[in-house]
């Protein structure tokens, strides 16, 4: 029997946190309007930073994973490369969404915390749609295109 790959389950620590962070945008944004600090800020840049870090973990393992493809169609080799186009854009918008959220949380002022606050949650919410998307693309590389016949097999000792 081959190996389990990893990848599968390193990008669903991204994708499960990706809502809770737009949660925690949310939740400061409320907090701010009542008169909190925006201290606050740093919960979701935190989360988003866990995100970055996961989402960094997916890129390794996928890539892992696509060295010991062999014998890759067509269908299949479009479809990867598809997913790793919607992948790079999921790793830029999760490091400028981090980088928005840390700008947020360290601004001294309250505006441009506050500004920086609801880009970063903006950018939460495209992180969300972004990796939905790089999931889609992703399960129809395994469900459409039946990535695992073309996995290596390790012969047995």
């Amino acid at each position: 029997m081959p190996p389990v790959p990893f990848h599968p389950a390193a990008v669903h620590g991204p994708l499960g946190l990706a809502p809770v962070v737009l949660l925690a945008c949310v939740a400061v944004g409320i907090s701010l309007w009542r008169g909190g600090t925006s201290r606050a800020w740093w919960g979701p840049a935190a989360l988003q930073g866990l995100v970055v870090l996961g989402v960094l973990a997916a890129r390794k393992t996928g890539e892992d994973e696509e060295h010991g493809l062999k014998g890759v169609s067509e269908a299949l080799h479009a479809a990867i490369e598809a997913h790793e186009a919607a992948a790079d854009v999921y790793s830029v918008l999760a490091v400028v969404t981090a980088v928005l959220l840390v700008g947020a949380a360290a601004a001294r002022n309250r505006a441009a915390s506050g500004g920086l606050g609801a880009l970063g949650a903006l950018g939460a919410v495209a992180c969300l749609v972004a990796g939905i998307r790089t999931g889609h693309l992703g399960g129809e590389i395994v469900f459409v295109h039946d990535v695992a016949s073309a996995r290596q097999v390790e012969a047995a000792p």
